[in-house]
């Protein structure tokens, strides 16, 4: 597939979600316009299938959002996140398939991991919630809720990367079971509603705190 500028946006950035498509696979690039595609705030600005482009569109096109298939994942592509994270630190970058080995060490606050588990109505919600994590001021999420424990605290940090209630219970040697305890109390506390909400309030707390 050939990389394919889809045009720069001529408009206030508080209107429309920008984002570059970033994967190898063509049926990536097509499935994720078939999931925007009736998303009018979104605008798919760039689709890149040579990771040699991907600083080029980010720097030039200046995306809210950067999102990777984990296809594109290696090394260089963690040198390259890193550096374009400084060049362009309003850049989020969203990573299908959190479980890269390459990424684990990765010195970035402005990203979030999606699993291939995650529909699409979820990760639209991510994009459109998300779009408030490149703003700056005051919010719950300026540090972690006293109410939390250092437990909670860990299972956010883990949803927040994409794991499943089973990673992360094999990550902290606990039960599924207990797990979702952790959750429900997670959303009662910090008056979430689900999942999406929380992956976007731990992305945003990672990003604050550090």
């Amino acid at each position: 597939m050939k990389n394919m500028q889809l045009g720069y946006i001529d408009m206030n950035p508080n209107e429309t979600i920008k984002i570059v498509l970033a994967s190898s696979s063509r049926l990536f690039i097509e499935g994720m316009r078939r999931i925007l595609a009736g998303e009018k705030e979104i605008e798919i600005v760039a689709e890149v299938s040579n990771p040699s482009d991907i600083q080029k569109y980010a720097l030039e096109l200046k995306p809210q959002f950067l999102f990777i298939d984990n296809r594109m994942l290696s090394m260089n592509i963690q040198k390259l996140l890193s550096f374009i994270g400084k060049k362009a630190p309003d850049v989020y970058f969203i990573v299908m398939n959190n479980q890269n080995e390459y990424l684990h060490e990765l010195d970035l606050t402005n990203i979030t991991y999606v699993t291939k588990e995650m529909d699409s109505t979820e990760l639209i919600k991510i994009i459109k919630k998300g779009k408030s994590l490149n703003k700056t001021g005051s919010g719950k999420a300026d540090k972690v809720d006293d109410k939390i424990t250092r437990m909670e605290s860990k299972v956010i940090e883990l949803i927040a990367q994409g794991h499943s209630n089973k990673e992360i219970a094999s990550r902290l040697s606990i039960s599924e079971k207990t797990v979702k305890a952790h959750l429900t109390n997670i959303f009662m506390k910090l008056n979430l509603e689900n999942r999406y909400q929380l992956i976007v309030y731990g992305a945003q707390l990672k990003r604050r705190v550090r």
